[in-house]
């Protein structure tokens, strides 16, 4: 995928969301890409101001790889 973003709508209110899916090169549960990605979401699920886009949940695709974070 050569795109990290991407649209959709959300099917509970039909609001449009973003998706930023997160980077993962190894199979590995604990590799520095995924520590980075799960630092990253708990940091802005927990910031609120006005310049920080918010996370409103954490979606997973049909493989473990396809993390993405709906904003």
């Amino acid at each position: 995928m050569s795109r990290l973003l991407s649209r959709a709508r959300d099917r509970r209110n039909g609001r449009i969301v973003a998706l930023k899916r997160t980077r993962s090169d190894s199979n590995d549960a604990c590799d520095s890409n995924s520590l980075y990605n799960f630092r990253e979401l708990m940091i802005l699920q927990r910031l609120h101001h006005k310049n920080v886009v918010n996370v409103l949940d954490v979606a997973v695709g049909d493989r473990l790889d396809m993390v993405f974070m709906v904003m």
